[in-house]
């Protein structure tokens, strides 16, 4: 299986492509949720905005970040080869560190 990313949206609990192109049927995803900024209404309270992206580009630069950092910072574990202790191990270390 080849990892692919597309950029999309959600419209009434459906997930579209941004630039309307088909997504592949029945393939299993994971939708990645942007932080929404919080700003202060008129009287100082705090009102969460979702963001409005001017293009496509502004949209991917977060993603576009995460995978150069990604590839600067490679994975120690593969876990398609880890053992079950290794993995049980990287979730108490990630726990223990959060």
């Amino acid at each position: 299986m080849t990892l692919q990313s597309y950029p999309v949206k959600l419209e009434h609990g459906t997930v579209r492509a941004v630039d309307g192109s088909r997504l592949p049927e029945r393939a299993y995803a994971v939708l990645v949720i942007l932080p929404e900024p919080a700003v202060s209404d008129e009287r100082g309270a705090s009102v969460v905005r979702r963001p409005e992206f001017t293009s496509l580009e502004e949209w991917r630069q977060p993603f576009e970040q995460f995978f150069a950092y990604t590839d600067a910072h490679p994975s120690e574990v593969d876990i398609e080869t880890a053992s079950d202790d290794e993995l049980n191990a990287i979730v108490h270390s990630a726990r223990d560190a959060a």
